[in-house]
C-alpha cells in the first residue's frame, strides 16, 4: 500500500473529510487531495505527523497488520513511560523542587507534547 492510500484510510476512519484532516496538521486541503490523488507525494515529516498524532500503529503502516490506530493499553503505555522519564528528568535537573507540583508539571509537559 502507498502512503497515499494510507492516508486516506486513516483519514476515512477518522471520519475526516480532507479540509478536517489538513486543518488538524497545518496544511491545506488541497495538498492532501494532491497528496492521496498521486499528485504529490508527502514529506517523512508529514507522514510521522500523522503516525503520532493520530496513535497510528506503526505494524499496520509498515505491513497492514493489525488495526490502523493503536490500541488504548498501548497508549496508556506511552504515557506512563514518558511521564517516568519526564519524572527523571526533572529530578536530575533539579527542577523538581516541589514533588507537591510534579503531577502538574509533568501533565503541562505531556499537554505541550500533544499540542505538537
Amino acid at each position: 500500500m502507498e502512503a497515499k492510500d494510507k492516508i486516506t484510510a486513516v483519514r476515512q476512519a477518522l471520519n475526516f473529510n480532507k479540509k478536517t484532516f489538513a486543518k488538524e496538521i497545518h496544511v491545506s486541503a488541497g495538498y492532501i487531495s494532491d497528496i492521496e490523488s498521486g499528485k504529490k507525494e508527502p514529506s517523512d515529516s508529514l507522514l510521522d505527523l500523522i503516525i503520532s498524532k493520530w496513535n497510528v500503529n506503526e505494524e499496520w503502516w509498515e505491513s497492514q497488520e493489525g488495526g490502523i490506530f493503536k490500541k488504548d493499553d498501548e497508549i496508556l503505555d506511552m504515557v506512563q513511560k514518558e511521564v517516568r522519564r519526564l519524572y527523571d528528568e526533572m529530578a536530575a535537573g533539579g527542577a523538581l523542587v516541589d514533588r507537591s507540583k510534579a503531577g502538574t508539571v509533568i501533565l503541562e509537559k505531556l499537554a505541550e507534547l500533544a499540542r505538537g
